[in-house]
């Protein structure tokens, strides 16, 4: 079943309500989850008020890549603004973010393609590598580097223009100063929000974004620029659906990166479910580690390549 070009605008129109809905609760629960792991002397709710926080800051950064293609508000200044606090707890750039995902939009299917925070399966087929990608160990090292490279006029490939690396610049300097007030509060007044914003963004933010987005292109072929044969979406439940923004709907997406996220359920329904890949997560998830399994190092095709040239 076809789409029209006049369903896809209208599907892409913002509503305004939800778009506020969506930043408010995440707000409330984002300062909640901090309020109670400050003032309890409970064990088992500063634990509770982790694994929400961590959740919250997990689905602030799949809000991020809404704002990032401009599908949450109308306006780009409002979208960037809160696309930034969205990305602040996990320490990911909104200019970085946008520039590197738009790159994966254009060259899926290709050599090129590369997302921010990349899963590979050649990394995924050990065990310490496997522990590296799902906490994403080494983030803030990384995050450190590329700060300071930028204090030597030195960007990553996809910030190009001057006004992008002040964008970039500047969003990299304001992620640090939100460290250092943690570090401060923590100094001066012992307030644990720096241990409990760390043990949140390592242990459950990092893990939970990981298998939302795993499921995106492992096990596929990424070497088809056929959107269909290279992304995968899949059926489940609503609040994994909420938690991911829509995430699941990632066929989808793809096809029609200007459609906010709420509508992408819509598309799947006027396609009559012809972009489900895998019928449940788990579904999902066993395909990806098949693919893991299988596919075969980026050494292993080179030398395929070259004994089939010979």
């Amino acid at each position: 079943m076809m789409i029209t070009e006049q369903e896809i605008r209208t599907l892409s129109k913002k509503n305004a309500r939800r778009s506020a809905f969506k930043t408010i609760l995440y707000l409330m629960l984002l300062c909640s989850a901090i309020t109670f792991s400050v003032i309890t002397t409970n064990d088992f709710v500063y634990f509770l008020s982790v694994v929400i926080l961590g959740i919250v800051i997990a689905h602030g950064v799949e809000l991020q890549h809404e704002c990032l293609h401009h599908n949450l508000y109308r306006s780009i200044k409002v979208n960037r603004f809160f696309g930034i606090i969205y990305g602040l707890p996990m320490l990911v750039s909104y200019t970085h973010y946008q520039a590197q995902h738009l790159h994966h939009h254009t060259f899926l299917g290709t050599d090129k393609d590369e997302e921010i925070i990349d899963y590979k399966s050649e990394q995924l087929k050990t065990i310490s590598g496997l522990f590296t990608r799902i906490t994403n160990a080494n983030r803030f090292f990384q995050f450190m580097v590329t700060m300071i490279n930028t204090t030597q006029g030195v960007y990553p490939e996809v910030i190009k223009s001057k006004r992008q690396q002040r964008k970039f610049r500047h969003e990299y300097y304001f992620i640090f100063f939100f460290i250092l007030i943690l570090i401060f509060l923590y100094q001066v007044w012992g307030v644990n929000i720096l241990f409990t914003w760390f043990f949140a963004w390592f242990f459950i933010s990092e893990p939970l974004h990981f298998f939302i987005e795993v499921t995106e292109h492992i096990g596929k072929d990424k070497s088809n620029r056929v959107i269909s044969e290279n992304t995968r979406s899949y059926k489940t439940n609503l609040i994994w659906s909420y938690i991911s923004n829509h995430n699941n709907y990632h066929i989808e997406h793809h096809s029609y990166p200007n459609v906010c996220a709420h509508n992408l359920k819509i598309v799947n329904e006027k396609k009559s479910g012809e972009y489900y890949t895998e019928n449940s997560y788990i579904e999902a998830m066993k395909n990806v580690i098949s693919g893991i399994r299988n596919e075969k190092s980026a050494e292993d095709k080179v030398i395929a390549k070259v004994a089939k040239q010979d």
